[in-house]
């Protein structure tokens, strides 16, 4: 039941947004999945102590922001949530389901890569140490977590930032706050030391002050993260009824080739076997050739 006392305008605005967030928290919890129908106005207001007409504005609401879809004479269901309904509203990040989340990922794979050769190129020496700090989090943790994902996101955040453009860097905080609650899982597809060794040479890029390279190195590690979730798309739509790891992946879920410690060591990553890595020098010793 909600707080009493919310007497007036004020309080009428209050027990809406208070109703709106009940009923996001019970799609955010599951409890009412994407096709599934909620329970109807009167059992809400009755759930929550409160008017049929507060909980009619805030379901219109949900309905306008294509969260929820009524249906007349059926009720009111939950509508799949796209990226794209998420930027049109303020939709929660946990929401998005692994197809939205691989949208985001091709999006950043043309938008990312020119934000960090813009990094590269004016950032300030004070940003670079806060990369190294984000980076020097990640190695601290090395294993899935919480604080893995945050030093992650963060990492990513200040290459937007380093770009000086206040677009890009709101479009970027957009991006990645839409991502930040699917993080755990993402860094799940990669694995931390495929993460590592990726965040590593494009930093090093960043240190150097080469654009190009950095560029280059952003694209790579977000198209293995695209492959991941790609892979692991039709895993997820299966792992509630398959004991067995599907082909080509080890007991954990992960591709069978994931890398190792001593892969790690040699700067590989998960999809980039060390005999694949292109060096700094190594791209620039091909740009030169193709120039000359």
């Amino acid at each position: 039941m909600l707080p009493e006392g919310m007497n007036g305008l004020a309080g009428t605005f209050r027990v809406n947004e208070m109703v709106y967030n009940t009923i996001i928290g019970k799609i955010m919890n599951r409890e009412w999945l994407p096709g599934m129908k909620i329970s109807s106005e009167n059992q809400l207001a009755q759930e929550l102590g409160i008017s049929r007409m507060s909980v009619r504005e805030a379901i219109e609401k949900l309905a306008a922001q294509g969260i929820l879809r009524k249906k007349k004479g059926e009720g009111t269901f939950v509508n799949r949530l796209t990226s794209s309904i998420q930027l049109n509203s303020l939709i929660p990040d946990i929401l998005l389901d692994v197809s939205n989340v691989l949208e985001i990922h091709e999006f950043r794979l043309f938008f990312e890569v020119g934000s960090t050769q813009l990094c590269a190129e004016r950032c300030s020496s004070e940003l670079i140490e806060k990369l190294q700090a984000a980076y020097d989090t990640m190695c601290r943790v090395n294993c899935i977590s919480r604080e893995y994902a945050e030093a992650d996101f963060e990492f990513h955040r200040l290459i937007g930032l380093g770009s000086g453009n206040s677009l890009i860097i709101r479009m970027n905080e957009i991006m990645m706050n839409m991502l930040m609650a699917q993080q755990i899982k993402t860094n799940e597809y990669l694995g931390p030391s495929g993460g590592l060794a990726e965040h590593k040479k494009i930093l090093e890029a960043i240190r150097n002050r080469d654009a190009e390279v950095a560029g280059l190195y952003m694209k790579r590690h977000i198209q293995v993260t695209i492959d991941r979730v790609r892979q692991a798309m039709p895993r997820d739509a299966e792992h509630a009824g398959r004991a067995a790891a599907p082909a080509g992946t080890n007991e954990n879920g992960f591709p069978a080739h994931a890398i190792t410690a001593e892969e790690t060591a040699r700067g590989g990553s998960a999809a980039s076997p060390p005999d694949r890595i292109l060096s700094g020098a190594s791209i620039r010793k091909r740009r030169e050739k193709k120039n000359g």
